[in-house]
């Protein structure tokens, strides 16, 4: 598992925001003639440069800063995006110990996750 944040992607759709935004607000001062004003951190209260409107420096404050953030984010996506389909001939039992198998493979180094991810 990927714990540096670079993993998670910036938007899920077309005008979707980052993941990023539930950890930062926009606090526009009325006197402010900034294009991007600067987010501030909820976390730290720390303000971060958004120089041309992107996410950027906002996902690198969180994983230099608050990269629990990261790992809680990355753990709360789901493991297996579209599963298979499981034919009903398989009995739930052996879906478990192919299951626990696998895991330990990965766990004690025998398999390498990329196998996992592109079989």
């Amino acid at each position: 598992m990927d714990l540096t944040c670079s993993s998670i992607s910036s938007t899920t759709a077309r005008n979707a925001q980052s993941w990023v935004w539930k950890h930062f607000s926009l606090e526009r001062q009325p006197s402010s003639k900034e294009k991007f004003p600067p987010a501030k951190c909820k976390q730290c209260l720390k303000y971060v440069s958004r120089s041309r409107g992107n996410t950027t420096n906002m996902t690198r404050h969180i994983q230099r800063e608050h990269g629990e953030l990261c790992v809680m984010e990355e753990l709360s996506k789901p493991l297996i995006a579209n599963p298979p389909e499981i034919p009903p001939n398989v009995k739930e039992a052996d879906l478990k110990e192919a299951n626990d198998l696998l895991v330990n493979a990965i766990v004690w180094g025998l398999l390498h996750m990329c196998v996992v991810d592109n079989p």
